[in-house]
């Protein structure tokens, strides 16, 4: 009886300490304008991760751990609030007018975003900061929701394309229409330095991007450039980022060994025959021809020297324990290369802004000049950037304004010049990298196992030596040597912007904008590859892109008590000349 008793009160003790160890509250969350129940307001235990959200009738029920009572208790729309928990607590939200007041960019000017009834997203200027992004598209990434990005190529410099609203057109583009500064963007979005950007807004929804017609039908993305803000002198910045590319996303769990990888092709092909009938020895017999030839299911390849007369692989399924790596035809040495580590590599990141801003009543100037290296993880992929911006608004009336927005960039791009996007394609590095097996040379070696040179150049592994692949014959290292292409491209854009303001709430603009684009490209397709039939070729060429906006809008915003108005008419018109060399 005592034993049991006792076992009793430690049960009960222990019972007791639970309870003081967690705490259970329940609450309340209301709004503060209507006294109505806020359903979904999240309830988060501040110094943890654990949290709640309140149900139909604003009510919440949280367990806080032992040394925890406060919570944060937040809303979109509302003031987030850190209150003390207590029992039957009641929490009262107030309304954030400050974010609901905030004044964001849409078509053709701007809007509070309390009175935006369409899907539209922005993106600050210090939310694109916290990130290292080469292009503009890239700063978006993870920040606006329903957005997704598309990057078909993984060249350095490369912007992925956006889907607001899907794939809009099977055969025709799906990339946004974007807008700089109020004008249409014809341009490569790659060169638009994203230190110069001071918000993106997103435009998702038909209603939201309609006055932009069929080119607003797979979204709108409108960026702002920066400009001074405030009267205040002349003020200097640099800013210096310096960082290391490299390959991400891990390996697959692959054979690496080429001593593993050919006693697990030879199970296979003894396997192979055993499912159809043969008998232990036909089987071992089969693989035992077959393996090191290029027919009948073979490697084709033989890197391994085994001593005349024994086996390769053994009655154990295991590698001949005398054999030795390496293995000589008395003309070319046969050796195996780590196609993975000479594919990929770090590169040096580097990407340098000096800006000069300032402010009086009347004059506001921004000037920026900026630099991007931003070095491939395969050999000859990089990408240079060279941007200029100047940004000048002047008062010259109460009722004028006038303004001014001129920018330059050139841009320097080099990557392998076949057409190898086809994750399957023998030309495609990746592929390689993962589909290969770990005995294929990457290079050809005389018979003392020196890597030739032919005039100098390097000769890769490709079926020209006594084996022969029986797949992939070519050598994509090669190709990514050998077959390159560069692009370089200079484009400027201008915007001209008066604003005449008549009568309090009406805003008269016009805008001219001007592009223009001049890309030079040159390609080199060597002796092997596509152009091996042509013994090499070489293409180079000029693309001239101009273009010219006018775009004339009348704008009547006015605010009656707790009605307000807002009235839009405009004019655009649109020029655009190619000429192709």
């Amino acid at each position: 009886m005592g034993k049991r008793l006792t076992m009793l009160l430690a049960n009960l003790f222990l019972f007791i300490g639970v309870c003081f160890a967690q705490t259970q509250v329940r609450g309340t969350v209301t709004s503060s304008e209507d006294g109505e129940p806020i359903v979904g307001a999240s309830v988060l235990i501040i110094g943890t991760k654990t949290g709640t959200v309140s149900d139909v009738d604003g009510n919440f029920t949280l367990t806080l751990p032992e040394g925890k009572t406060l919570l944060e208790v937040s809303y979109l729309g509302m003031t987030p609030k850190k209150v003390k928990a207590s029992p039957n607590m009641k929490v009262v939200l107030d309304p954030d007018h400050r974010a609901l007041d905030e004044v964001m960019v849409v078509a053709y000017g701007t809007q509070k975003r309390s009175t935006i009834t369409g899907s539209a997203v922005e993106v600050k200027a210090e939310d694109i900061s916290k990130h290292v992004a080469s292009t503009a598209t890239n700063a978006l990434g993870g920040k606006v929701a329903g957005v997704q990005m598309v990057t078909s190529s993984g060249e350095p410099g490369s912007a992925p394309e956006l889907r607001i609203r899907g794939i809009g057109s099977y055969a025709a583009s799906s990339e946004p229409l974007y807008v700089v500064d109020g004008a249409p963007f014809d341009g490569d979005i790659a060169s638009l330095n994203p230190s110069d950007i001071e918000s993106m807004s997103v435009l998702k929804d038909a209603a939201s991007a309609a006055i932009y017609g069929a080119r607003g039908a797979n979204g709108v993305v409108i960026i702002t450039t920066k400009k001074s803000r405030g009267a205040h002198g002349a003020k200097i910045t640099l800013d210096a980022k310096w960082g290391s590319n490299s390959r991400e996303i891990p390996r697959y769990d692959l054979i690496l060994d080429p001593a593993m990888y050919y006693e697990a092709f030879y199970k296979a092909m003894y396997n192979s025959k055993l499912y159809h009938g043969a008998s232990d020895a036909d089987a071992r017999a089969f693989a035992d021809a077959n393996l090191l030839g290029n027919k009948n299911g073979g490697l084709g390849y033989q890197v391994f020297t085994i001593p005349t007369g024994e086996k390769f692989i053994g009655d154990d399924f295991k590698l001949n324990p005398n054999a030795k790596l390496g293995y000589s035809d008395g003309k070319y040495t046969y050796m195996p290369d780590n196609y993975y580590d000479e594919i990929f590599h770090s590169s040096f990141r580097q990407e340098y802004n000096v800006n000069i801003n300032g402010a009086t009543d009347k004059l506001s100037y921004y000037s920026n000049l900026g630099f991007l290296g931003d070095g491939g993880t395969v050999n000859n992929s990089s990408f240079k950037r060279y941007t200029a911006r100047t940004n000048v608004d002047y008062q010259a009336k109460d009722w004028l304004r006038f303004g001014v927005s001129l920018s330059y960039s050139h841009t320097d791009s080099s990557s392998p010049s076949f057409n190898a996007d086809t994750y399957g394609s023998s030309g495609n590095l990746f592929y390689i990298a993962n589909q290969l097996g770990p005995i294929y040379p990457l290079y050809v070696r005389d018979a003392n196992g020196n890597i030739m040179k032919d005039h100098g150049r390097t000769v890769y592994d490709a079926n020209q030596t006594g084996f022969k692949r029986p797949a992939i014959i070519g050598n994509a290292v090669r190709d990514n040597e050998y077959n390159r292409q560069s692009i370089a491209t200079d484009q400027f854009q201008g915007n001209w912007v008066a604003t005449v303001t008549p009568i309090e709430g009406l805003n008269l603009v016009a805008n001219l904008s001007v592009w223009n684009r001049n890309r030079n490209y040159h390609y080199l397709d060597s002796r092997f590859g596509s152009a091996s039939t042509t013994d090499g070729a070489v293409e180079v060429g000029n693309d001239r892109y101009f273009s010219t906006n006018q775009i004339y809008t009348a704008n009547y915003d006015k605010t009656f008590g707790k009605h307000a108005i807002n009235l839009l008419a405009g004019y655009e018109h649109y020029f655009l000349k190619v000429s192709d060399l």
